[in-house]
């Protein structure tokens, strides 16, 4: 089983690159040159984060689901690990803003946890140690999941 997972970067750059995954398959993103999709992002780690395809649940991994994160069917779905300094920020492509209009808040994902992603989620890299005039857009990549 594959699916496609397409990733774009915000600001002013937004490009975009699909890839192929199967289950077992891992899609890192990072600075370094290594990385499948690469990002130039101050404060982004060498290895940022990783994507990859699992069943809903699988033994021996801590899964931290997303509050939508389905029924729990066995259905392969797309998930991200953080393995960076500075942290990743998940926010689903569902998430309310709050009541006073502020942008919904970006769910910070401890480093080695593991969490769904659906599609048209949202991930900021880094969540801390941005510059301080860095735009949040600039650093925000969109996921698109498709079969």
């Amino acid at each position: 089983i594959a699916r496609t997972v397409s990733l774009t970067t915000g600001g002013s750059s937004n490009s975009t690159k699909t890839f192929r995954l199967r289950v077992g398959d891992v899609l890192r993103v990072g600075r370094g040159a290594a990385s499948d999709f690469v990002v130039n992002l101050a404060g982004a780690s060498t290895c940022h984060a990783e994507l990859f395809l699992r069943g809903d649940s699988w033994p021996g991994e801590e899964l931290q689901p997303s509050a939508a994160s389905g029924s729990g069917s066995g259905d392969i779905a797309l998930y991200v690990r953080d393995i960076s300094k500075n942290g990743t920020g998940v926010r689903q492509s569902g998430a309310t803003a709050a009541a006073d209009g502020a942008a919904a808040v970006w769910r910070g994902l401890p480093r080695g946890s593991i969490v769904r992603l659906e599609d048209g989620a949202l991930m900021l890299l880094p969540l801390r140690g941005r510059p301080s005039d860095a735009d949040e857009l600039a650093h925000t990549l969109t996921v698109r999941v498709g079969s």
